[in-house]
């Protein structure tokens, strides 16, 4: 084979080689966004639902309600409730301070 033919050769595939990366990457990158965008989503919701029990539980102590009253409306733990009491009494007060 000619040296031309054999350079023609080779220069095609390292252009060939660049496109293939090229795409690869795009592909990476769509994958990744698409992942990121999911692992958000998730995040954003539960953190959504967080808050909502939050500013439920507070509302409840608001109106003198109990751990246990609270636990029994929400048809939860009283062990988790009591973390959340703990939390929203102290932002009732730093709110009325």
């Amino acid at each position: 084979m000619c040296k031309a033919i054999k350079d023609w050769e080779e220069e095609n595939i390292a252009i060939g080689e660049k496109r293939g990366i090229k795409k690869g990457e795009k592909r990476g990158e769509k994958r990744g966004e698409k992942r990121g965008e999911k692992r958000g989503v998730k995040k954003g919701e539960k953190q959504g639902k967080d808050e909502l029990l939050l500013s439920i539980v507070s509302k409840k102590i608001t109106k003198g309600k109990t751990i246990p009253e609270i636990a029994e409306a929400l048809e939860m733990s009283e062990d988790v409730i009591a973390r959340i009491y703990r939390i929203a009494e102290k932002q009732i007060q730093e709110k009325s301070a």
